[in-house]
């Protein structure tokens, strides 16, 4: 069940496909790419409880149609592959740029004592790109004890300024420095940067 109004693309729908598993959810920007309509789960209106609730029920009393479902779903989520993807991603991002060149902007990097989940997967990311032959810099903000600069996992962290504001306020003048990157990744969360 995804009762989320508004997703980015609906990655968990996916997951819990490949085990198996429908999913209903609003016909929303994001989960309308990710569910498809008796392939994988169904698309209710938006913000329709009554009807949500019925599809549900609907489904956990017809055995045939879940099982049915959950099979497909398991098919359709082994089109998605994270390692193809990235490959795909990193070969159009050369060829359309032509730079090798990723910038990260967020005002907490891995070591920062607030880092959490959203950290450790753009570090995921980073290190990926850097085996894929990118050069990575992550640029954010200053904390107790933290050095101005260093290199972790072939990654160059930069830290200027204190969170949020500090680091919008260095980060453009580091970006117009020492451009040109093919790729900025902006992590301030909702505030448009570049």
């Amino acid at each position: 069940i995804h009762p989320s109004v508004r997703e980015g693309w609906g990655l968990n729908v996916i997951e819990g496909n490949y085990f198996g598993t429908p999913a209903i959810g609003y016909n929303v920007a994001g989960l309308k790419d990710s569910i498809q309509n008796g392939v994988n789960g169904y698309l209710v209106d938006y913000r329709d409880v009554f009807q949500m609730s019925k599809e549900i029920d609907s489904l956990l009393n017809d055995g045939k149609r879940l099982r049915v479902l959950s099979h497909t779903a398991r098919v359709y989520a082994k089109k998605f592959n994270w390692r193809v993807a990235y490959k795909k991603s990193l070969n159009l991002l050369e060829k359309v740029t032509g730079r090798k060149r990723i910038l990260i902007l967020n005002w907490k990097d891995i070591f920062h004592p607030e880092a959490g989940g959203a950290e450790r997967v753009t570090l995921e990311h980073a290190k990926s790109w850097v085996r894929g032959g990118f050069e990575v810099v992550w640029f954010s903000s200053m904390f107790g004890g933290a050095r101005t600069e260093e290199l972790f996992s072939g990654i160059k962290i930069i830290r200027r300024g204190v969170q949020t504001l500090g680091t919008h306020l260095y980060a453009p003048f580091y970006y117009f420095k020492t451009r040109p990157y093919g790729l900025v990744v902006d992590q301030f969360h909702g505030i448009p940067f570049f």
